[in-house]
């Protein structure tokens, strides 16, 4: 799920949600100066709550630079029940992101993961059902080439 807001740099956040229940948040800016794979120890303060920092890496999104940053799938439940979130660099704000209509979003965010969840899980028993099938049951090995019964070779 995205969102993009008004004001400098047009932040964007982007929440997605693993089918292993892991939750990775990026935001974007235009106006950041953000480093590819460079560490950031940023905190994240979400219903009073903060959630620590030290996983947050930077990211180049195009012309955006952005930062991603790893949380349990717990978090959800913080972002559909949060008014905001803000996002600090030390002591410095980042950004204080309104979070009105996430509630709605998140659940529709879970229903899509338990789709993509119930077609892994398929693809799987379909794998599991099938793997006691040799790959090529007419492989035997040191085994001559068979010949038809008109002479002909047919390797």
């Amino acid at each position: 799920m995205a969102d993009t807001y008004e004001g400098p740099g047009a932040t964007m956040l982007v929440i997605l949600a693993q089918p292993d229940g892991r939750v990775v948040l990026g935001v974007t800016n235009y106006n950041w100066s953000t480093v590819e794979d460079q560490r950031y120890d940023l905190s994240f303060r979400l219903n009073g709550q903060e959630f620590g920092g030290g996983a947050s890496i930077g990211y180049r999104d195009g012309i955006r630079r952005s930062f991603v940053a790893g949380f349990p799938g717990t978090f959800l439940d913080h972002i559909a029940a949060g008014s905001d979130l803000e996002i600090y660099n030390g002591e410095t704000l980042v950004d204080d992101l309104s979070l009105d209509g996430t509630a709605e979003a998140v659940a529709t965010l879970r229903r899509c993961v338990a789709i993509v969840r119930a077609e892994q899980a398929a693809a799987e028993r379909e794998r599991r059902r099938l793997e006691h099938i040799p790959r090529d049951p007419f492989a035997v090995p040191d085994r001559q080439p068979a010949t038809g019964t008109n002479g002909l070779n047919y390797s």
